[in-house]
């Protein structure tokens, strides 16, 4: 710390109130209710119990009110004072009476300071002055390393020793869990829940030594496998194949040291875009007069962890142009998807670090010289394609969230290792399967499953005969699929569903194939089928082995009948009124679920009003996200066609290409000269973002600039009364990124929705 400097840690500070609390004042009849209600005359209990229940809710705000007073006045006083006390002492720190009045001032304000709670640290000055700071104060004086609401605190980088605390805390933990049975999915709802969340308070302050992630993880990945955490188990899954979504083969875990890197780039993320007294400080500390992030050692306990964060996450950052004051013209992303000084083939002496977006704006319009318009040229932006300023306040923005704010969960999906999706997720995560049950299919398609292959793969030498067919070797493939044993339960469950049983051409995915085309019940036991017939197989061939039970198709069919009950019990689907459904569920002595009726609604297309432009919007994307297009349809109240357009919007997601489809048609009406406009789009989402001015933070500028010259109407249609603009849409999918088409009339190829016709919506 510097010298003659202190700084003061309030640890607490309790509220005592000077008045003796009442429970029940004499005031009248009724409680102090200022809502003088009459009261109200029912037979029906509940009817009475709400009543009483709204006026004991009423009585007690005016008694917390009348008793404790107007807090939020109380905590708009003490921040000014706070704030007039911060300001006099950064003018004068020599002068201490000034944080004492502050003391003094809380006190006043029925919070008191708990003197025996709060540290004092003071720098390099003598024993005298400490002496007498602490005598002013009351409070004692501590020093180098302590801990603040839980977090240690202590100068230079981060050791080993200054985190171990949290592993001790996590062994702990699993020590009061190690003499409960708890099966796999319990143990992995218990680190997801618990384990995972005991280092998330601190990792969001400090970049953890890898030396003390590895020994949590290692703890969580030994406690997941055997329930015992020094305990290892042979054949398991990798563990970072193990921390991803569960459509990619994991189990919708995370990786530690993903989730330290995305906690402290929040940290990041409000020292950048906070305005607060805190985040300008470690500004002007971590931070050049340019505006750029120190590249050099500083002693600090943070700037490891927060210099980390940030490495490779400059480009996702960017702004929506204000006064352009605090946006750097060159090195900021705020008319591109990166900073100009980035696109143009220069090194980046021959930028102004000091040039800012303001200097290019005058009276709220852009004003570009000659000379920087010839490196936004280079650059290839045309400038009369960006937006104009809001004249407010710079908003910066991250690019990976819709919203334009930074989220934890954003930043994990960023840093976490990427799998290719697998098609059996959807069949064994079910709300129909119960999670146990899930959790023993998954390990065994995932190869974790103790075969007498998969230990001689890892080195160890035995002898292997499978124990209830006695003629193969004991592998995955054989002692699920081909054995004789486990193709009479796969015969006897084919024939209870009525499908087409083949011996020959057995896995996962031809099983599955036969309930892709059924209705929802029909799948969904279907998956639980699977489910049954895998884990008690399994369960089978254990019992044969561990306690010498004979070999019997007959008991694992009993179970995995017993087991459809349960099914039954947790399943919310419908069937088809169909005999082969009914036929199922009669098979599987289960009571059938109800038939979905198919609803017939009648849909029409209505005309735009006199004066009026009706603008038909879609987007589409091929992927989700893939290759996407926008669509839009301008109509005249008379329903003839104007214009037609087409769009190619580059690789996007489906929502994003319905917003894109506003906002191009929005603005494509406006340079036709039209004013009244009235928008209709499939997307209830994209329309309700608009009408409540919410709109994602890339289509902000235009919005903004495009609504104040419009008046503009939002509806929500059906898509089989929008199916001209998502024909549209569709050939806008196969253009390139910014390729427009366009018509001036209704192409030949296009149908157009008629007024005077009736469509109909099957539901």
């Amino acid at each position: 710390m510097s010298s003659n400097c202190f700084k003061i840690l309030n640890m607490g500070s309790p509220l005592e109130s000077k008045q003796l609390m009442n429970p029940r004042p004499n005031i009248g009849s009724k409680w102090a209710n200022p809502k003088q209600e009459k009261p109200i005359s029912a037979t029906n209990p509940a009817t009475r119990l709400a009543y009483k229940l709204k006026r004991l809710k009423d009585y007690l705000k005016w008694w917390n009110i009348n008793i404790f007073g107007n807090i939020n006045l109380k905590l708009k006083d003490l921040e000014k004072a706070v704030d007039q006390a911060m300001l006099e002492s950064d003018n004068d720190p020599a002068d201490l009476d000034k944080l004492s009045k502050l003391i003094t001032t809380q006190r006043d304000l029925d919070q008191y300071v708990n003197k025996n709670k709060s540290k004092i640290f003071l720098g390099g000055m003598s024993a005298s002055q400490k002496h007498h700071i602490s005598n002013l104060f009351g409070m004692s004086e501590c020093s180098f390393p302590d801990s603040y609401l839980g977090v240690p605190i202590f100068p230079g980088s981060v050791k080993k020793c200054h985190v171990w605390h949290v592993v001790d805390r996590m062994q702990e933990t699993l020590a009061s869990w190690k003499g409960k049975l708890l099966s796999f999915q319990a143990r992995l709802c218990l680190i997801k829940s618990v384990l995972c969340s005991i280092p998330i308070y601190n990792m969001a302050i400090y970049k953890w030594p890898k030396a003390v992630i590895w020994a949590c993880e290692r703890i969580m990945c030994n406690f997941l496998w055997t329930g015992d955490p020094a305990s290892k188990k042979l054949i398991t899954k990798a563990w970072h194949k193990l921390c991803c979504p569960k459509d990619e083969g994991g189990l919708g875990l995370t990786r530690l040291e993903n989730i330290n890197r995305a906690l402290l780039l929040k940290l990041v993320w409000r020292i950048t875009s906070h305005k607060d007294h805190w985040a300008s400080f470690l500004k002007a500390k971590f931070q050049s007069r340019t505006g750029n992030w120190i590249s050099y050692y500083k002693q600090s306990s943070i700037w490891g962890g927060l210099k980390w964060a940030i490495q490779g996450m400059e480009k996702k950052f960017g702004w929506i142009v204000g006064d352009g004051k605090d946006i750097s013209l060159w090195h900021d992303a705020w008319c591109s998807t990166e900073p100009i000084a980035d696109l143009i083939s220069n090194n980046g002496s021959s930028f102004d670090h000091l040039a800012r977006v303001s200097d290019i704006i005058a009276n709220g319009q852009w004003s570009i010289p000659s000379t920087i318009a010839d490196k936004f040229r280079l650059a290839n932006i045309n400038t009369s394609t960006i937006p104009p300023p809001l004249l407010g306040e710079d908003i910066r923005v991250w690019k990976p969230s819709l919203t334009g704010c930074y989220s934890v969960a954003n930043g994990v999906e960023i840093h976490r290792e990427k799998f290719l999706k697998i098609q059996w997720s959807k069949w064994i995560w079910r709300k129909c399967i119960h999670p146990s049950r899930s959790a023993n299919i998954w390990k065994i398609l995932s190869g974790c499953c103790a075969t007498d292959k998969s230990l001689q793969d890892r080195g160890i030498n035995i002898a292997s005969r499978y124990s209830l067919c006695l003629k193969n070797i004991e592998d995955d493939t054989h002692l699920f699929w081909i054995c004789p044993f486990a193709a009479t339960i796969w015969s006897w469950i084919h024939e209870l569903f009525g499908f087409q049983w083949n011996p020959y051409v057995q896995n996962f995915e031809t099983v599955t194939a036969h309930a892709t085309i059924r209705s929802a019940a029909i799948r969904d036991l279907w998956a639980a089928a699977i489910t049954n017939v895998l884990t008690e197989i399994w369960h089978h061939r254990n019992s044969c082995i561990f306690n010498n039970s004979p070999a019997s198709s007959r008991r694992v069919k009993s179970k995995i009948l017993a087991n459809f009950f349960e099914c039954s019990i947790l399943m919310k689907s419908t069937m088809h009124n169909r005999v082969e459904d009914l036929m199922i569920f009669k098979n599987l002595q289960i009571n059938p679920r109800p038939a979905k009726p198919t609803r017939v609604i009648q849909c029409f297309w209505s005309l735009p009003d006199l004066d009026q432009l009706g603008i038909g919007c879609d987007g589409c994307s091929r992927g989700n996200p893939g290759p996407s297009g926008a669509g839009v349809i301008l109509r005249d109240h008379t329903g003839n066609t104007i214009s037609a357009m087409s769009a190619g919007l580059g690789i996007c997601t489906n929502f994003v290409a319905e917003l894109l489809a506003v906002i191009l048609g929005l603005e494509w009406a406006s340079d036709r000269g039209w004013s009244k406009i009235w928008v209709t789009s499939d997307s209830q989402t994209a329309i309700k973002c608009f009408a409540s001015d919410k709109v994602s933070w890339f289509i902000n500028s235009r919005w903004h600039n495009i609504r104040k010259k419009l008046t503009i109407k939002f509806s929500s249609v059906f898509r089989e009364t929008n199916f001209a603009a998502d024909t549209m849409s569709k050939r806008g999918a196969n253009l390139p990124l910014g390729t427009k088409e366009t018509f001036d009339h209704r192409p030949s190829f296009l149908d157009v929705e008629n007024p005077n016709t009736c469509y109909f919506r099957f539901l």
